[in-house]
């Protein structure tokens, strides 16, 4: 397939692209991971609200959970242009079933666990801020570029599905099994995802890279000055950046208004999450099968703005149907940024580069950590529903600002990569 060819979507591309086993097995092993991640995003915060009463622990466990991307994300994404992504993706894997493992046995008495809790949130994130460039880079490579929005629709629909069923799963577990059950089932997950990767074939590219020496901090500059003096790709980390901090942290007070306003148990408070996970994944659909190349950059910029307009409205909601409906279109909106997040990146960074700028991107949903801080203060000071609406409109005033300051955000046409003053190592020859 040839590189800078127009995205194509469409049910026979999907199923094209799921037909390849290599696909496959990426899709499927980010399928599971995901699921484990948000049934953990789910349980872990309503587990931690019992033990504490205390919003801002509920805050300061996602807090933990994101600021791994922050301070890793970067350098993980150099990483994945010069290592063996599939090897990083088995240690990373092996590493978590591992800890989870003694999480499993180490709570099974039954008591409060939250410096487990944070513990584990931490080495969630570290996995987290290194799948994402390393996985779905392979996965962009197995598929083709003339198919990236294809390949990365079909991941944000399986990510937002997972938003359905996780938060679903995890309040039925914490009732049901508790901490203990939580855990076994992120080990499930986490073990079929590692058994996935090992099932992908080592590539030729992959092993030319392991023959180069490891440098880090020349490369990362170079990514950060192609980054910064590209429009479409500075535009694209700026608004992820904004969502981060004012936009998406606002599910950590989901539980909170649930309970505060709504007098939700657990059961109905993942529902209620469950709910932003189906109006993601209608989205999703949507977007895989009929979005059109050239309207990418519009939907990643106007999806943006639906998203953060829901989620004021669902600080003024009082019930839980209003507030289902408000949490369904904020899922739309996620489901359009998510996936052109991915797709704007990808298709506007040449090759050897790519993974330097997904990592840049990582980072910057890294300051996810911050927009939790500020959404528990703000609760704490105030209450959840106020400090959602303050919060959360600060994030539509930001990214409406990106898009007047990088106007590509919203232009027509399709994007194709722009060309790098720092040419891709030649790669040495396998010994």
């Amino acid at each position: 397939m040839t590189e800078g060819r127009a995205s194509r979507a469409g049910p026979a591309a999907a199923a094209a692209l799921l037909r390849d086993p290599e696909v496959l097995r990426l899709w499927g092993a980010g399928a599971v991971i995901q699921c484990a991640r948000w049934l953990d995003i789910l349980s872990f915060g309503v587990l931690v609200l019992d033990w504490t009463a205390s919003p801002l622990a509920v805050a300061l466990v996602l807090f933990v959970r994101m600021l791994p991307l922050l301070l890793f994300g970067s350098i993980l994404g150099t990483l994945a242009d010069r290592l063996d992504r599939r090897r990083l993706l088995i240690i990373g894997l092996s590493a978590i079933c591992v800890l989870l493992a003694l999480g499993t046995w180490w709570s099974s008495d039954g008591e409060p666990h939250v410096p487990l809790a944070f513990g584990l949130a931490v080495a969630g994130g570290v996995l987290w801020s290194g799948e994402l460039p390393m996985r779905r880079g392979l996965l962009a490579e197995a598929a083709g570029m003339d198919r990236v929005g294809t390949s990365m629709g079909l991941e944000q629909l399986t990510s937002n599905f997972t938003r359905m069923i996780g938060p679903a799963t995890g309040g039925a577990l914490v009732a049901g099994l508790g901490f203990t059950g939580v855990l076994a089932a992120g080990l499930v997950l986490h073990g079929l995802a590692l058994l996935m990767i090992l099932g992908v074939k080592p590539s030729g590219q992959a092993q030319a890279k392991t023959t180069e020496p490891i440098r880090i901090l020349g490369p990362l500059k170079e990514g950060w000055r192609y980054v910064r003096t590209t429009p479409i790709l500075i535009g694209t980390v700026m608004v992820t950046a904004a969502m981060n901090l004012w936009g998406f942290p606002y599910m950590s007070l989901v539980p909170v208004i649930a309970l505060e306003v709504m007098n939700l148990g657990p059961v109905g408070t993942g529902l209620l999450v469950s709910a932003e996970g189906a109006g993601a994944f209608l989205g999703s659909i949507a977007i895989t099968l009929a979005a059109p190349p050239h309207w990418f950059r519009r939907i990643y910029s106007l999806g943006t703005l639906l998203f953060l307009t829901a989620v004021v409205l669902f600080g003024f909601t009082t019930t839980p149907w209003t507030a289902a409906a408000c949490t369904a279109i904020a899922g739309v909106g996620m489901a359009c940024f998510g996936t052109m997040q991915m797709v704007l990146i990808l298709q506007g960074a040449e090759s050897h580069l790519r993974g330097r700028a997904l990592g840049i991107l990582v980072g910057a949903m890294g300051l996810a950590p911050f927009g939790f801080l500020q959404f528990g203060l703000a609760a704490s000071w105030l209450d959840g529903s106020t400090a959602v609406v303050l919060v959360a409109g600060i994030g539509l005033i930001a990214v409406l600002a990106c898009c007047l300051a990088w106007p590509t955000l919203l232009h027509n046409g399709e994007v194709t990569p722009v060309r790098s003053p720092y040419p891709a190592a030649p790669p040495r020859a396998s010994r």
